[in-house]
């Protein structure tokens, strides 16, 4: 069992997307994880339950305080316990990180809210830094959301069908294009190859389509994959096809 629990100042958010996630709801059901949403509010030692306070040497905005989150986490966590906490300034969070995680037996995820936290927050708990990008968010809980999201998917048990996080995106190459019936819909119609019967050309359309979606979106993957030479001709093929489309 892989247990997630996530400090939040808004519980509602985590269990509301918990409620609506059915690989989330069949991964409790079963006992394969479980997931504690914890608001850091009730640790404030403050008699309004304050958790935030002004920056010193000025600055914009609230930064959350040392106490309310460093008791939470210690009240709830324990030698095992992988810290994480929500920062933009931390490692972009990918595919291998999300498999990493679903190998830990308890995780804990602390959601950034405001200006972020105070700094010495990281020095005690030196928690690992996760950000989904080069880009602001106005909370935390939604990294905290797509790390669970993503990591549980390497649980098995959890999705219908295991094996089906292997022709999932990133592995390492982006997703085929799908199709889905009616057959032709506003003149486009679905690849002569997917409604062949014939699983060869149903395999080779894939690959192609995978390797173009690639190459055209995120070609700084083309450096994690070994392509045997047919392949490298099919990717030479495409990126013709794409500089002659421009």
């Amino acid at each position: 069992m892989v247990c997630y629990k996530v400090l939040t100042l808004f519980p509602n958010l985590i269990n509301e997307y918990i409620n609506s996630n059915a690989p989330l709801k069949r991964g409790i059901e079963k006992g394969i994880i479980k997931i504690k949403v914890i608001n850091f509010r009730e640790y404030s030692d403050d008699k309004h339950k304050k958790v935030d306070d002004e920056i010193y040497g000025d600055g914009a905005g609230m930064l959350l305080k040392c106490q309310p989150i460093i008791d939470a986490v210690r009240g709830n966590s324990g030698p095992e316990t992988k810290i994480i906490i929500t920062d933009p300034r931390g490692k972009v969070f990918n595919n291998k990180i999300a498999k990493e995680l679903s190998k830990e037996k308890e995780i804990m995820i602390i959601c950034g809210r405001y200006e972020g936290f105070d700094e010495r927050i990281n020095m005690i708990l030196k928690p690992e830094r996760i950000s989904l990008g080069d880009f602001i968010l106005t909370n935390g809980e939604i990294v905290a959301l797509s790390i669970i999201d993503s990591s549980i998917r390497f649980i098995e048990g959890v999705l219908d069908s295991y094996e089906s996080t292997f022709e999932e995106s990133f592995n390492p190459l982006l997703e085929y294009d799908q199709y889905t019936r009616p057959r032709e819909y506003k003149g486009l119609k679905v690849p002569e190859a997917l409604i062949s019967g014939d699983h060869k050309k149903i395999k080779e359309f894939r690959l192609k389509s995978a390797l173009k979606n690639t190459i055209k979106n995120r070609p700084d993957l083309l450096k994690s994959l070994n392509l045997d030479i047919s392949n490298l001709k099919i990717a030479k093929e495409i990126i013709k096809e794409i500089y002659h489309d421009k």
